[in-house]
């Protein structure tokens, strides 16, 4: 898979994680819209942690990531899908974007 995103260190001093938005849509036809969001891992913050083997990396399907197109599995993009909310943004720790 080829990915034209582009990851920012994370800051040690700080001990951040990256957290995924994946921002809503009243329409699951729309094109999955996602964020990554630095923050220190003892942040008073709320999210939901996905990780598991994602599958087979042919066919990959694109999501936006920042703006920049990121490839993700078949798997992957339709755990997304499914969890992607009409009407609140959804705060997610997902494994295979999260890291680098």
């Amino acid at each position: 898979m080829t990915n034209n995103f582009t990851y920012h260190a994370l800051n040690r001093d700080r001990a951040e994680i990256r957290l995924l938005r994946l921002l809503a849509s009243e329409d699951p036809t729309k094109h999955i819209d996602c964020y990554l969001e630095h923050l220190p891992l003892d942040a008073d913050a709320s999210y939901e942690a996905l990780s598991y083997t994602w599958g087979n990396t042919t066919n990959p399907q694109r999501i936006l990531l920042n703006g920049s197109i990121f490839e993700v599995t078949p798997n992957l993009f339709s755990a997304l899908c499914a969890l992607r909310r009409p009407d609140a943004d959804r705060i997610l720790w997902v494994d295979a974007i999260c890291t680098n």
